[in-house]
């Protein structure tokens, strides 16, 4: 028996010593005016006041009936939170999902999940509350939403030197044959063939070909149609040059690299032989004047059509892209010599996949879809013509708005013009003078020399133009028009009149417009001077006498002859 029953407890025996009795009563009393601390309620989530934002978690809790909650349970020592990452929106734990997580002696009620990795769709949460004696009821769950962009490489698109495991890219020429089943058995091939051209590689290489010149590229698997996206890079310590941006999928070409098409954006960094940080679209590249980043982050605003590239550990924005995206884009990584650590989706700096409704931009315009066809610009860059030091105009815009307008101003007005001049008293014909001679002669060979310019795009064959469609359709235009103006002012002096304001504003309008395009022109002459730029074929064409087994064959001739000779010396 216990010493405080040994003390307080009255043993009693009946008459015949039968029975043997303790009278616990007095203890029963004391027991009943004893106050024991109750467990604490489970607390209730605030999910309108719990953030998710930067890669952390702020929860936010009460406990139910908290005004007399210390008269209830006593007060409450601290909390304890757990947390688990999942990808369904479910508080079931699925098989091979992540276990609970937890964050123990919390003392007020709230706490931030910091340094996350948001590689999961949701988050689910819960807590309890203690006391000094008991923990209490976990509450009900709560999932929360990360939104996190999460993506993969697309080992399939990627050259075929790079080795991609996980969310890690290294370019490996040698151990890639080992690991690329399609590459296997080629080893007994003759070590002494040249280096193949991008434009004879076979089609054995399936998909990986796709970037089989020196664009070591990959792309992530995960296409955006709509909403904010966020991701970060971070090269490897011995990185050398790499580019990161973004592309469309289904326009980017078989050896492009990023930057060089308007179907990318890319931001370019270098530390070989000397540093370098550029933006580069559609062949022309932006020097940027900042430090190289060792973290660089991408936020890619696919409705209003924001790409900026951002300097994480300095919190600085280096440049940023206004466009308007037209198709899926998928996020893309070149480099010369890959060998960097990309992570495709932790981040410190996190913007949400806003779910907002796709504003119909999947749905192009007329015009974009014309300049699409015949491989030219968009119709209208903000980054061509307002963002940049050196302001200009998009192809597709100079080959359409420039041209018809003052076409279109010529047709408009003509049939008024010739109603007009049929309405009016009749003043006479004017003689044929050297200055109407001269002014036809003018309008016929301007003319011509459109024409000319016409058959010279067809002659040329431009390859950056995949179709010559307003290539050949502006000069056409341009060139009937002319000779309509031409005969307009044959009709003006069969009536009489001598000069015309509609003519005036249509020769106006036309050097007007020619302007854009002349300046255009010029500044490529000083830019680039008599020389043309390398292509892919200058990099890889090479004679025949200097490739490897021409060499190698005259070698071995050669040699063979001078032992031959030598041994048949000796033997003489």
């Amino acid at each position: 028996m216990a010493p405080a029953f040994r003390l307080t407890t009255r043993p009693a025996a009946s008459e015949n010593m039968g029975q043997f009795t303790v009278d616990f009563g007095a203890e029963r009393a004391g027991l009943q005016r004893l106050h024991f601390l109750p467990v604490p309620r489970p607390p209730e989530i605030d999910l309108s006041s719990c953030v998710v934002s930067d890669n952390n978690i702020t929860v936010v809790w009460r406990l139910v009936g908290e005004g007399d909650s210390d008269s209830v349970c006593g007060p409450i020592k601290c909390y304890e939170l757990e947390y688990r990452k999942t990808d369904h929106d479910s508080s079931l734990r699925a098989a091979g999902e992540a276990c609970w997580e937890k964050i123990c002696d919390i003392t007020e009620s709230q706490v931030t999940i910091s340094s996350l990795k948001f590689d999961s769709r949701f988050i689910i949460i819960r807590v309890r509350a203690k006391n000094k004696m008991a923990a209490g009821e976990f509450s009900d769950p709560v999932t929360m939403e990360t939104r996190a962009y999460n993506f993969g490489f697309d080992a399939s698109t990627s050259h075929v030197e790079l080795k991609v495991q996980g969310d890690t890219v290294t370019w490996d020429p040698q151990g890639v044959k080992g690991h690329d089943p399609r590459l296997r058995g080629k080893e007994s091939k003759s070590s002494r063939s040249a280096t193949p051209s991008p434009n004879k590689m076979t089609g054995s290489r399936a998909g990986r070909d796709r970037f089989a010149g020196e664009s070591y590229t990959v792309l992530g698997d995960q296409e955006m149609i709509m909403g904010c996206h966020y991701w970060e890079l971070r090269p490897l310590p011995d990185w050398k040059s790499l580019s990161v941006g973004v592309a469309y999928q289904a326009s980017l070409g078989r050896f492009d690299q990023l930057g060089k098409s308007a179907s990318s954006w890319c931001l370019n960094a270098s530390q070989w032989l000397q540093s370098s940080l550029a933006a580069k679209h559609n062949n022309r590249a932006k020097a940027l004047d900042w430090p190289l980043p060792q973290r660089i982050g991408i936020y890619c605003d696919y409705d209003n059509g924001d790409l900026s590239f951002i300097d994480v550990d300095r919190l600085h924005v280096l440049h940023s892209f206004k466009t308007k995206f037209s198709q899926p884009l998928v996020p893309a990584f070149t480099k010369p010599v890959l060998r960097s650590r990309i992570c495709g989706y932790h981040a410190d700096l996190v913007w949400y996949h806003l779910l907002s409704i796709n504003r119909n931009l999947l749905k192009k315009q007329k015009m974009e879809d014309l300049c699409s066809v015949s491989g030219l610009d968009p119709f209208w860059d903000w980054n061509l013509t307002w963002y940049t030091s050196r302001p200009d105009l998009t192809q597709c815009f100079q080959h359409t708005v420039l041209v018809w307008f003052p076409c279109i101003y010529l047709w408009t007005c003509s049939p008024l013009y010739l109603l007009y001049l049929q309405l009016r008293p009749h003043r006479g014909v004017i003689p044929l003078s050297k200055l109407c001679c001269s002014k036809t002669l003018v309008g016929l060979s301007l003319a011509s020399f459109v024409l000319l310019e016409m058959f010279y795009f067809v002659v040329k064959k431009n390859d950056e133009i995949q179709n010559h469609l307003l290539v050949l359709l502006g000069p056409l235009i341009r060139s009937l028009t002319v000779v309509v103006a031409v005969v307009l002012m044959q009709v003006e002096r069969m009536k009489g009149t001598r000069s015309s304001v509609l003519l005036f504003l249509f020769w106006s309008l036309l050097v007007l417009c020619s302007i854009v395009p002349l300046k255009v022109n010029i500044q490529l002459i000083i830019d680039q001077g008599y020389q043309r730029p390398l292509e892919a074929e200058d990099l890889w064409s090479l004679r025949d006498q200097d490739s490897s087994i021409r060499i190698m064959t005259d070698l071995e001739n050669f040699w063979t002859q001078n032992q031959k000779q030598l041994q048949y010396n000796s033997s003489n």
